[in-house]
């Protein structure tokens, strides 16, 4: 390929996290060298998950300084990109204008579309040509934070978590997922955005909420997180560096199965335990730092707490994991460094939840770390560890 050729990433008609992330790190993989123009085609997609969008944002800030990465919408309405706010969600996490994230022929669609006001408390469902979800008004947006207007910090974080409090978003939460919707500001939102805080370099935070075919059987919640800063891998290498690794400091140990698979196909799967935690050093493989990093006690702190409202340093990843895949019976996301891991519930005569850890090739590129939780209503089949 010769310099500044046009080369194309087609969205997948279905554009679910998993797949979408296989197919840009084979995409990455098969980049040429030099700089190119690179365009993400959003028009064959009739479906979006939410946090795809924010993988996206993910992916154009890192490849900004090294190609020229635009957008092409999707023909269809742009009803959903709008509802969800995605359109200035670019702009803060590119700092660039329309003009310069979407295709020539498209910025006055963008404009028009920005400025037609579509925040309903119904919004259009990809897919269904129809009247979907009902969603408390402002929920499904994804909302920047960035200083130094909003420093992202302890406070931000329990500030944010208290709109789970309020009394409309309380009573679709608790529809959806019954007692259990009560907890998951407290449990899964905040823990979330304390997490982003412990990631040194951090200057954005993008957040969203995501309810799907709600009033069905197959009806879903997603809550997910991106930050710009420092891989949580890199900042666990430092910690050790830093001699802030105290994975013995508390009583508490949960063993994880963990499956890795590489850019080859092959597989290995082995029980990570505490004891494996205790043995790291500085030159500890990726998936190893960031599987250790769901373990309590594993922080770059040294202090007890993070904050009254949070719970013991170390203790936030492993509380996230418990409460979404053990509690929950759900599925958490984590996309950080070049390492892309899928937590499930456990399996029967295991004592903690099956990671699936994807190597992506090592010249995919995104930027800091996206967390995702995705959670349905509780079946007689979820299980509590």
């Amino acid at each position: 390929m010769t310099s500044g050729q046009t080369v194309y990433f087609n969205m997948p008609k279905f554009s679910r996290l998993d797949p979408v992330i296989t197919a840009w790190s084979s995409f990455c993989d098969s980049l040429p060298h030099e700089r190119s123009r690179i365009l993400i085609d959003f028009s064959p997609v009739i479906w979006f998950d939410l946090p795809v969008l924010l993988f996206v944002n993910s992916a154009m800030r890192a490849m900004r300084d090294h190609h020229e990465v635009r957008i092409r919408l999707p023909d269809r309405p742009l009803d959903f990109l709008t509802s969800a706010n995605y359109f200035d969600s670019l702009r803060a996490c590119l700092n660039r204008d329309y003009d310069d994230i979407f295709e020539f022929d498209q910025v006055d669609r963008v404009r028009s579309a920005v400025d037609r006001p579509t925040r309903y408390d119904q919004v259009d469902i990809p897919g269904f040509g129809r009247k979907g979800v009902r969603q408390p008004k402002g929920f499904t947006e994804i909302k920047s934070w960035a200083p130094p207007a909003y420093p992202i910090d302890e406070e931000l974080a329990v500030r944010l978590a208290r709109e789970f409090d309020e009394p409309h978003v309380r009573e679709v939460l608790r529809d959806l997922l019954g007692k259990l919707g009560d907890s998951t500001g407290e449990y899964v939102f905040l823990e979330m955005i304390l997490n982003a805080t412990e990631h040194p370099q951090a200057g954005l935070l993008q957040t969203t909420t995501w309810i799907q075919h709600y009033g069905t059987p197959n009806a879903e919640l997603w809550i997910c997180a991106w930050d710009d800063g420092n891989a949580i891998t890199t900042t666990l290498r430092e910690a050790l560096v830093d001699g802030g690794k105290r994975p013995g400091r508390f009583q508490v140990a949960e063993d994880f199965e963990v499956r890795v698979r590489d850019q080859g196909g092959q597989s290995s799967h082995t029980v990570f335990t505490a004891a494996d935690v205790e043995r790291l050093d500085v030159g500890a493989e990726p998936t190893a730092l960031l599987t250790a990093a769901l373990f309590p006690g594993v922080s770059r702190r040294r202090t007890t707490a993070i904050h009254p409202s949070s719970a013991p340093s170390g203790y936030g990843l492993f509380n996230l994991v418990r409460h979404v895949t053990g509690v929950m019976g759900g599925e958490l996301f984590i996309l950080t460094d070049d390492l892309f891991m899928k937590l499930l519930p456990s399996t029967p005569g295991t004592g903690g939840p099956l990671a699936h850890v994807r190597r992506m090739s090592p010249r995919c590129q995104t930027r800091g770390n996206l967390l995702a939780a995705r959670m349905t209503p509780p079946t007689s089949a979820g299980g509590v560890y």
